[in-house]
């Protein structure tokens, strides 16, 4: 439970952040230039998702699995690095030439990219450090806050947007990279081909599996923006952002869960947890239903009708991302049936993106319907997360 606690505590304070920054930003950037932020930080994300390879599930597992081994730990933290680096360099190359300049703005997403890249949390999961996690991030989240407050954005707002973000991700990627080289005598290791194999061989189905749902959880910004204008790009991510708050305290609940259950086989504690996320996220409810407005009006200086509407659709959303997150990959690669899991979460994102394609061909492109297009996504999963639990009995 105290790694729950310490993981929950990270993901609020990474994600409970923003409420404080969002508001700092779009009154000093305006409603449409924070629209302009907020899409080129979902069109950076875009390419992280591409050349992610599965990393995240697969090296928290595989380092969960083998923390008392120090020789595969160090193979596996080498191929991490020397994959990552080699793949900046070539997402680097695309980059740049999908760009039609490169200037300030370019590099600075460059930077956001690189540093993004070399991020060393699914190894530092894998080994359970949750407690340096949470301090971490709470230092550097303090240090965004600071900093956005002390900016004046009147002039060259974006760049200095932009600045904050890779100052702040790189801050926290650094410590990272020195903690962990500070707490575990690596060995030595040559790069072995074969090993690299093995690694890709594991990887790459979580990879295939959450391409599509990390483009559409991570970029669907990038995607809305070719359909709406800045200021309604702008509402939509704050509403997507709220809804990765919800997200992320359950995905943190569910990454504990997935590098415990794959040694305990508790399978009773993934049900407990369940009933009690129902029961609290029912119980928050209405006040987010009868208080939302209010709520939202104290905290940002725009017209919010629009935005406690969308929270509200993307709130009950949730209930299915329970089910989904806790009994997806914490249930079924505890019993070996990974594929199983990778199923669901690609059923979800194909889902969004025929839900979209839709949308886009009947010109259903109002902002409600871009949100309904998760919601849709959410609901399918969930469905499929709860035939497989059945069928194999979980439940």
């Amino acid at each position: 439970m105290s790694n729950i606690f310490s993981n929950l505590s990270a993901t609020l304070i990474n994600l409970l952040a923003p409420l404080l920054i969002i508001p700092i930003l779009t009154s000093g950037l305006g409603m449409n230039e924070y629209g302009i932020y907020v899409t080129l930080l979902a069109k950076t994300a875009l390419f992280i998702v591409f050349a992610e390879l599965g990393f995240g599930m697969y090296f928290a597992k595989e380092i969960s699995v083998n923390r008392d081994d120090i020789s595969e730990v160090s193979s596996l933290f080498w191929i991490f690095m020397v994959t990552k680096l080699v793949t900046f360099v070539i997402v680097l190359i695309i980059f740049i030439f999908f760009s039609d300049q490169f200037g300030v703005v370019e590099s600075l997403l460059c930077g956001i990219i690189f540093v993004q890249f070399v991020n060393m949390s699914p190894i530092l999961t894998g080994l359970e450090n949750y407690k340096f996690l949470a301090k971490l991030q709470l230092f550097t989240k303090f240090i965004f806050v600071v900093a956005a407050l002390m900016i004046n954005f009147s002039d060259f707002g974006l760049e200095k947007a932009l600045i904050i973000q890779v100052s702040t991700a790189a801050l926290t990627s650094f410590s990272l990279f020195i903690y962990f080289i500070k707490n575990n005598k690596l060995e030595k290791t040559e790069l072995n081909l074969n090993k690299f194999k093995v690694v890709m061989k594991g990887s790459l189905p979580f990879y295939g599996a959450k391409l599509f749902v990390n483009l559409y959880q991570q970029s669907s910004t990038y995607f809305v923006s070719f359909v709406l204008s800045a200021e309604l790009v702008a509402i939509y991510s704050i509403s997507i952002q709220l809804y990765k708050v919800g997200q992320a305290v359950i995905g943190s609940v569910a990454g504990v869960l997935y590098t415990s259950t794959v040694k305990t086989k508790n399978f009773l504690l993934i049900y407990k947890l369940t009933i009690r996320s129902f029961i609290i996220h029912i119980s928050v409810f209405p006040i987010i239903f009868f208080y939302g407005e209010q709520i939202l009006s104290l905290v940002f200086s725009f017209d919010v009708i629009v935005l406690v509407n969308l929270s509200i659709i993307l709130y009950l959303s949730l209930l299915s991302v329970i089910f989904s997150s806790y009994w997806g990959y914490p249930a079924l690669s505890a019993i070996g049936k990974e594929n199983y899991a990778h199923i669901g979460i690609l059923v979800a994102s194909l889902t969004y993106f025929i839900a979209f394609g839709m949308s886009m061909a009947f010109e259903w492109t109002s902002i409600y319907m871009m949100v309904g297009c998760i919601v849709l996504s959410d609901f399918m999963g969930m469905l499929v997360r709860l035939y497989y639990a059945k069928q194999f009995k979980l439940i």
